[in-house]
C-alpha cells in the first residue's frame, strides 16, 4: 500500500506553526489585558477621557470623528477634531488607540504644554529617536535630555539672538513672498492641493538660505 510521505513531513511543521501562532496570541492577550487596565485604572479616577471600551479603547470614537473629514486629513488635525466632536472635552485628555497607536496624553493648553516642557520637564518620547537617530545618530538636540541638551542648546544660542535674526528678516520675507504666491495661484484655480508639500518646500528654502 503506498503512503503519501508529505502529509507526515507537514504535520511536525503545522504542529510547529500552531505553536507559534498561540504564542503569538497569548503574547497580543497579555498587552491588551496590561494595556486596557492602564485606561481602566485612569477611568476609575475619573480623568478626562472621551467615553471609552475595554475592548476597542478610543478607536471608535476617532473613526467617527474622521469619518466627518477629508480621508487625506493631516494626522496633526486628530486631536482637535475629537475635542471639536465633544465639545465638553477639556484641552487636555488621555487617548487610547492602543494597538493601532501608542496610548497618549493629549496636551492642547499651552500652560501645560509649558508646564511639561520647561518648568517640570518630562522624558521625550522614544518614538522621536525611532525616527532621528538613523538620520543623525543618538546624539541631537531633539533627543538630548537634562544637562546634555542645555550644553549643546546653549552653543547655537547665538544664532538665535534677535539682532542676528533681525538681519535674516528680509531672506525669510522673499521666501514667503513667493509661497503666497503659489497660494493665491491655487485659490485662483480653486483646485485641491496638499499644503503639506508646499509648506514643508518653504520651511527647507528658508532653513537653507539661512544655515548655508
Amino acid at each position: 500500500m503506498a503512503v503519501d510521505t508529505s502529509l507526515l513531513g507537514a504535520r511536525p511543521t503545522l504542529f510547529a506553526f500552531l505553536i507559534l501562532l498561540g504564542g503569538f496570541v497569548a503574547n497580543f492577550l497579555r498587552k491588551f489585558y496590561r494595556k486596557r487596565g492602564i485606561f481602566r485604572s485612569l477611568r476609575k479616577q475619573e480623568l478626562p477621557m472621551l467615553p471609552w471600551s475595554p475592548f476597542t479603547g478610543h478607536i471608535l470614537a476617532l473613526g467617527n470623528a474622521l469619518s466627518k473629514l477629508p480621508p487625506d486629513i493631516h494626522g496633526h488635525w486628530f486631536p482637535d477634531a475629537l475635542r471639536r466632536a465633544n465639545p465638553d472635552l477639556p484641552p487636555v485628555y488621555y487617548l487610547d488607540l492602543w494597538p493601532v497607536q501608542r496610548q497618549m496624553l493629549i496636551v492642547g493648553s499651552p500652560d501645560a504644554c509649558y508646564q511639561m516642557t520647561q518648568e517640570h520637564p518630562l522624558p521625550k518620547c522614544e518614538s522621536v529617536g525611532q525616527y532621528i537617530h538613523p538620520l543623525v545618530g543618538p546624539k541631537n538636540l531633539l533627543t538630548m535630555e537634562g544637562q546634555d541638551w542645555k550644553y549643546w542648546r546653549g552653543i547655537f544660542n547665538p544664532g538665535f539672538n534677535v539682532g542676528h535674526l533681525m538681519t535674516l528678516v528680509p531672506r525669510i520675507v522673499e521666501d514667503t513672498l513667493t509661497y503666497c504666491d503659489i497660494l493665491r495661484e491655487h485659490a485662483t484655480k480653486g483646485d485641491t492641493f496638499q499644503l503639506e508639500e508646499v509648506t514643508t518646500k518653504l520651511t527647507v528654502d528658508i532653513i537653507g538660505k539661512l544655515v548655508l
